[in-house]
């Protein structure tokens, strides 16, 4: 089962080799990547090319400065996977991601996983971890009734923390891959996925981290 990694890339240069590595060094090989340059001023675009000629499973998208959503789009419409993934160029996936995605998608048709992550500092050293207050399958109505508890971990807004169907994310950019949408772009594609989602598996393993310019004294990584 190929794995679809979509990467938008605007100015992101210093970090962009990081996130591209990650996805090279993963221990499942069946997984494609795509990056969307969208309308970098800087040499992100040209990291874009040299990776794509290092390794034939890295393709690029070169687009005009339009945000977010349309790059998104763009590289899913680029990509021919069964499971994807979305990654900002700033972050990085664990060793073993992919495997397990796969792995639980594969097994049991799911049409979306939710797993942890990591927020880590300058050298990806963990600052905190974040994961769901409950591992297991979770149907659509039971997802909705405990998203009315705002102290239980069940979801979150992130549209990088979790695996998606192909015919899943399709649905979804129908209704979300508007230009006009520069603010809440995870937001409105996490509320909408609730119209199509009927089976949900939510897992605490940790396969992200994120890169963060947070302060590591800042409360809020006590």
């Amino acid at each position: 089962m190929m794995v679809s990694v979509i990467v938008p890339c605007y100015n992101s240069e210093i970090w962009l080799p990081n996130c591209i590595n990650s996805v090279l060094e993963q221990s499942y090989y069946n997984w494609e990547l795509i990056l969307i340059n969208d309308g970098s001023s800087d040499s992100t675009l040209d990291l874009c090319k040299t990776y794509s000629n290092l390794d034939t499973r890295i393709k690029f998208v070169d687009q005009t400065n339009q945000g977010v959503v349309v790059a998104r789009y763009n590289g899913f419409l680029a990509s021919s996977g069964k499971i994807i993934l979305f990654l900002d160029s700033d972050d990085k996936f664990k060793p073993q991601a992919f495997e397990l995605v796969a792995r639980v998608m594969d097994s049991n048709n799911y049409d979306l996983l939710r797993f942890g992550f990591d927020y880590c500092d300058h050298n990806w050293n963990s600052l905190r971890r974040n994961f769901p207050d409950i591992s297991g399958t979770v149907n659509q109505r039971k997802l909705m009734l405990e998203l009315e508890d705002p102290l239980k971990n069940y979801s979150s807004p992130s549209i990088w923390d979790k695996a998606y169907t192909r015919n899943l994310a399709e649905k979804v950019f129908s209704l979300t891959k508007d230009i006009r949408i520069r603010h809440s772009e995870d937001m409105l594609f996490f509320f909408n996925r609730f119209n199509f989602v009927s089976k949900y598996i939510i897992y605490t393993k940790f396969i992200i981290s994120l890169f963060t310019k947070a302060w590591i004294d800042d409360p809020f990584f006590e």
